[in-house]
């Protein structure tokens, strides 16, 4: 059966007293079950679920012999038995790694919410299933094919990933303005703003960090937005040049069974960056999962000679370039401010360089279009404080220095200045540009 009709066939329950009296059969004798029962206590909890945990805890260090009975307990203290006092009595994602001690004492302790754990692992899904059978803990659903499409008001994660990697990786998981619940050790430093993030302080050792959105990560989230709307414009570009197909083949299989090893492999390059280099760049895109370094641009150009049948690349050529530079970005961060290259936010290719006549130093911006100068130049001034006056060819002052502006110069809008500070000072304005 399915996620959705697992998830479809539920019944709210609630606090029933044969629970309780199956909870209340466990001894609670061990040490295991004596520290989870001071835990509960000092909680303000029903202590009765103590022993019960304490069967899962030892059935699970019994199965991972590698795990450290240390780090397990202190999960279940310190974070798990706080988050029932967090959930809502609905189904609740489990988020954390997969192979890391999953939430079930949680489930124990709230029977009116159902935890859902995605297991790829098929031995691993089979004997957890056993064990939640032998221990009656009927609130705990095993997603072993994935979630799908099924999407979730509440999420938890409970291991310590990056923030912002466990967000990323739950969008598609978490339905907008759905609640996720990641508990910490410590408080991350990110500033509450009352809307996409709280912290919430729960103890010494656990810190709940409350999202109800994705917020941005300073240097990253622009970056993404921006390679996104690049694959956008490839996109739009493969079809207007009639190189995008509505019955491309099905080249992800032999790519995954390694029939095909790369673009060389495949016959007609444009189903290859269709298919392969698309749907991977999205998927990249999407997990901020960049290669460590792309070269399209570089196939485009060994494919486009006069004896290819290839439509003449043109702006195409421009995107993709843009996109192998946003990868050396993404993982060398100075570059945009640093190098005779960067993209800016609106997808252009901007690059450094120099006017033969007069012999100032330039900016020039590919893809090259009419509407781009006044756009950016808007945004520039807002920026910079400088105003913009008269019609094309423009000419400008900025910080007592003259500016000069080529349009369609070498297939590009080329902004050239005296001083090579004040050039700069505009490249890094562009960067910024949204167009």
């Amino acid at each position: 059966m399915s996620l959705a009709a697992q998830l479809a066939a539920l019944r709210r329950r609630g606090f029933d007293g044969d629970r309780d009296a199956w909870a209340r059969s466990f001894e609670a004798s061990s040490g295991i079950a004596r520290q989870i029962w001071a835990a509960i206590e000092k909680q303000g909890g029903n202590t009765q679920f103590a022993g019960w945990a304490a069967a899962w805890v030892e059935a699970w260090l019994a199965h991972n012999k590698k795990a450290r009975q240390a780090h397990v307990m202190e999960q279940v203290v310190e974070r798990d038995i706080h988050l029932r006092n967090i959930v809502c009595g609905m189904p609740v994602l489990d988020l954390s790694r997969q192979g890391f001690f999953p939430a079930v004492v949680l489930a124990m302790m709230r029977p009116d919410m159902t935890l859902v754990l995605r297991i790829d692992d098929q031995a691993e899904a089979t004997w957890l299933e056993e064990t939640l059978e032998a221990l009656k803990v009927d609130n705990v659903i095993v997603a072993r094919e994935g979630i799908g499409e099924v999407r979730f008001e509440e999420a938890i994660c409970r291991d310590e990933r990056s923030v912002f990697d466990i967000l990323r990786r739950s969008r598609n998981c978490v339905n907008q303005g759905g609640r996720r619940y990641l508990a910490r050790r410590k408080d991350e430093g990110m500033e509450p703003d009352g809307n996409l993030v709280q912290t919430i302080v729960l103890g010494p050792k656990c810190h709940v960090m409350h999202f109800t959105g994705i917020p941005e990560q300073p240097g990253v989230s622009p970056l993404l937005r921006t390679a996104s709307l690049l694959l956008d414009k490839i996109e739009a570009e493969m079809k207007l040049k009639g190189m995008w197909s509505e019955t491309p083949p099905d080249l992800l299989d032999k790519f995954d069974r390694g029939e095909l090893r790369d673009y060389q492999d495949v016959a007609i390059f444009e189903h290859w960056l269709q298919v392969v280099f698309m749907s991977r760049a999205r998927e990249a895109v999407d997990l901020d999962e960049f290669p460590k370094q792309s070269q399209v641009s570089d196939m485009l150009r060994a494919q486009h000679d006069p004896h290819a049948n290839l439509p003449v690349a043109g702006r195409l050529l421009d995107y993709l370039q843009a996109f192998d530079l946003l990868v050396q970005q993404r993982h060398q961060p100075g570059l945009r401010l640093t190098g005779v290259q960067a993209v800016s936010e609106g997808g252009r290719l901007l690059t450094k360089g120099r006017w033969s006549e007069p012999g100032w130093f330039s900016v020039d911006a590919t893809p090259y279009d009419k509407d781009y100068f006044p756009k950016a130049m808007a945004m520039l001034a807002w920026g910079l404080g400088m105003e913009v006056q008269g019609t094309d060819p423009w000419e400008f002052v900025l910080d007592g220095v003259r500016v000069a502006v080529k349009m369609d110069h070498r297939g590009s809008c080329s902004i050239a200045a005296e001083s090579m500070a004040v050039r700069d000072k505009i490249f890094n304005g562009l960067v910024k540009a949204g167009c």
